[in-house]
């Protein structure tokens, strides 16, 4: 089949024919499309009725609505042509003034009671790109390092390190040569 999305047509082909018992391999082979996009199908469409929890296929089956499908896909599409966030100058006082003077992050910018209307990985670009004047990654409480998930612990002096300048790091993690330890130590064995 040459179509990626679902017409409201197939869906209704498909609620009939769940209200006939068929199984999903049948309904799949009927209409043309795989096993897995009438399963996916389904749970998306009993998601909201189902309160976000997760049901099995069985339960969701019953539950499906073709319109109610329909509407949701036709919403989903609706809310996916928003036009791209842009930089005005209350975004950029509002953002800069978070930022330095009361030391927020951009991920607390974006989902705080700020509002700011955009996700934090825009801040984190703009920022970046010097968009929001007065500002580099050297501003932001993280020094532009998002957290990454470590194997092991940091220590404490490694953690402070991240916020230190380059030259600082090396002072901070105590790595120094093995010329600059004391003499004591050269004769214990």
């Amino acid at each position: 089949m040459g179509q990626k999305h679902l017409t409201l047509d197939i869906r209704v082909r498909i609620e009939t024919l769940i209200r006939e018992k068929y199984t999903l391999s049948d309904i799949a082979n009927q209409i043309g499309y795989s096993r897995a996009a009438i399963t996916k199908e389904i749970q998306r469409a009993t998601n909201h009725a189902t309160m976000g929890m997760k049901v099995s296929t069985r339960i969701s089956r019953r539950m499906y609505n073709a319109l109610e499908a329909q509407t949701l896909a036709d919403q989903k599409q609706r809310n996916k042509k928003k036009s791209p966030s842009k930089l005005t100058k209350r975004r950029q006082e509002l953002i800069k003034d978070y930022i330095v003077n009361k030391k927020w992050s951009p991920e607390q910018i974006a989902n705080g009671p700020l509002r700011a209307g955009v996700c934090f990985k825009t801040i984190y670009n703009w920022v970046n790109r010097k968009k929001i004047k007065g500002l580099d990654y050297w501003s932001l409480r993280d020094k532009g390092k998002r957290q990454r998930y470590h194997k092991r612990a940091l220590s404490w002096s490694e953690r402070k390190s991240l916020y230190l300048k380059k030259e600082d790091q090396k002072r901070a993690t105590h790595q120094y040569s093995i010329d600059c330890r004391p003499r004591l130590g050269n004769n214990t064995l």
